[in-house]
């Protein structure tokens, strides 16, 4: 006796060239994920305080010696502090009636003496800074700031003075603007010392999903691909 067996449909190979749409979703949001990684980190000379919005003057810092000190730029709070080089090292809130007409506000400054420079770290990520100095010394000075983002610098920039704040007819504005967020400044002048008589910010970085909106975010994107994909098998 011959037994006969029915023929099996044959389900169509799944083609290897076309992911699946699960996969092509994934595909794409790590793209997205990646694409702030992929944008430019140069960080650029800011040419005046134009983009800047908010100012930090130091009329809220009482006058003194300080090691470190918190302020804030509105809603974005930060920490100074000073980054040691020798025994003498201070930051001093002071007057600089007697400095000469370097400053435009007299009554608000800062003065960095016997350090290397100072320290700002924001609570919030930044991608615009600026600084108002002057050298402690009679001739040119050149003021240097450097933005990190998570202990990797980014980058810096430098402003140049003609002269000491004896004498000196402005402050030197230095200041910066980053493609990627930044979350600390480092501001360092000549080796005498420096002062600076007002800080500001501008853009602040947009805030990072928390992780359960992301998973969702993930999810869903993913639901539209497999529907998708359904559709497609219909047609």
């Amino acid at each position: 006796m011959t037994t006969t067996f029915a023929a099996l449909p044959c389900l169509p190979a799944r083609s290897k060239t076309r992911p699946h749409g699960l996969r092509r979703a994934a595909q794409w949001l790590a793209t997205l994920a990646l694409a702030p990684l992929a944008a430019s980190a140069q960080v650029a000379t800011l040419p005046d305080a134009a983009p800047l919005t908010a100012v930090y003057d130091f009329s809220a810092l009482a006058p003194g010696s300080y090691t470190t000190f918190t302020g804030s730029f509105g809603a974005v709070g930060f920490t100074a502090s000073q980054m040691y080089a020798g025994s003498d090292a201070r930051l001093v809130r002071t007057t600089p009636a007697f400095y000469g007409p370097g400053f435009a506000w007299y009554d608000n400054l800062l003065f960095a003496s016997g350090i290397e420079g100072v320290r700002l770290d924001f609570a919030t990520p930044l991608h615009d800074f600026g600084a108002g100095a002057i050298g402690n010394i009679t001739g040119g000075y050149v003021m240097t700031l450097r933005l990190y983002a998570d202990d990797v610098l980014l980058g810096s920039v430098s402003a140049s003075g003609s002269a000491g704040w004896q004498g000196n007819s402005g402050v030197t504005f230095i200041g910066a603007h980053s493609a990627t967020a930044f979350d600390r400044v480092e501001i360092t002048g000549p080796a005498y010392g420096f002062a600076m008589n007002h800080l500001a910010i501008g853009q602040v970085a947009a805030p990072v999903p928390e992780p359960a909106s992301a998973a969702l975010m993930a999810l869903g994107m993913a639901g539209i691909a497999l529907a998708a994909r359904r559709r497609q098998r219909r047609d």
